[in-house]
């Protein structure tokens, strides 16, 4: 990112544009790769004094409003992930494995697993129910000699600053032929593209919200299944199946989670609360808001 004549351009993570602003003086969008990004500040750089995180100290899983979706997400991960697999692929990193319910599932699916978690509530929760789990940031709490069959990101790797880096690193960690999955939100989707409209009109809420502004980690990052597509490529990986759709409405929990950065107004949250209901109706009809993508390190190096 730099400055010229006082406006700040990001660079694109995939063809190195330089991106003007768009709709906030925080997102920016490259028209040529389907890339968005923000510089909203990551969960590195806030994770003592964030207001979220405060005012969820007494929780062991804040997120909890969430358990429903991410588990029956967390199945059809899993399922995709045996379609592909070696036969004799069981070693599975996850990054960002909170308290640990995919975990929990890979395990009963057969797979040896293990868990980075930087949020410590979270982690320990996990560790009590005798999960492997780490507590630190991706790579630095895994040692180098350590390869694993799959790396596993879900609702994750929208919140990692350098998504080039973060690639690369994954592939110097999987073994010759191991996977990829990385489940997460999806640009063209509904939900996205009506909060970008509004964000176009002057309402700013909706915008905010999807990219999770005031939560302890905020999204840095939306995707296409193409622009994702590029950035894996570009790491050294090659895609092994077509974009699996992945549930994101549930309206149990909604209200926690429009609720969940606790500076929304109460009308603000009965509008967005609504509008929810509205919309849960038709997103059938469009791009799922969450996809998952599944790629492969190959088992030969690139000549």
């Amino acid at each position: 990112m730099h400055a010229d004549s006082g406006t700040q351009f990001l660079s694109c993570p995939i063809c190195a544009r330089q991106l003007p602003p768009r709709r906030k003086v925080w997102s920016y969008f490259c028209h040529q790769c389907d890339y968005w990004g923000s510089t909203l500040q990551p969960v590195t750089q806030r994770l003592e004094e964030d207001e979220f995180l405060v005012n969820a100290k007494d929780q062991d899983n804040p997120i909890g409003y969430l358990d429903d979706i991410r588990q029956a997400n967390f199945r059809t991960v899993i399922n995709e992930l045996r379609r592909h697999i070696t036969p004799d692929g069981r070693s599975l990193l996850e990054v960002g494995c909170g308290p640990g319910l995919f975990l929990m599932q890979a395990n009963a699916a057969g797979f040896s697993s293990l868990g980075i978690e930087p949020f410590e509530k979270m982690a320990r929760h996990g560790i009590k129910d005798g999960l492997n789990i780490r507590m630190g940031l991706f790579p630095n709490c895994l040692e180098t000699s350590e390869h694993f069959d799959v790396v596993v990101f879900n609702d994750v790797f929208e919140h990692l600053p350098d998504a080039p880096s973060v690639l690369r690193t994954c592939c110097q960690y999987l073994k010759p032929g191991g996977l990829l999955a990385i489940n997460i939100p999806n640009s063209h989707g509904l939900f996205f593209r009506v909060a970008e409209f509004a964000a176009r009109i002057g309402v700013a809420g909706p915008w905010d919200r999807m990219w999770q502004k005031h939560f302890f980690s905020p999204h840095v990052h939306y995707v296409s299944p193409a622009s994702l597509d590029k950035l894996c490529a570009a790491a050294g990986f090659e895609r092994v199946s077509a974009p699996v759709r992945m549930a994101t409405v549930t309206m149990k929990g909604m209200w926690q989670r429009i609720r969940a950065p606790g500076n929304v107004s109460l009308f603000m949250a009965a509008m967005l609360y609504a509008g929810a209901v509205v919309l849960s109706a038709t997103v059938p009809a469009f791009q799922s808001d969450c996809f998952l993508g599944l790629y492969r390190k190959p088992l030969q190096p690139a000549p």
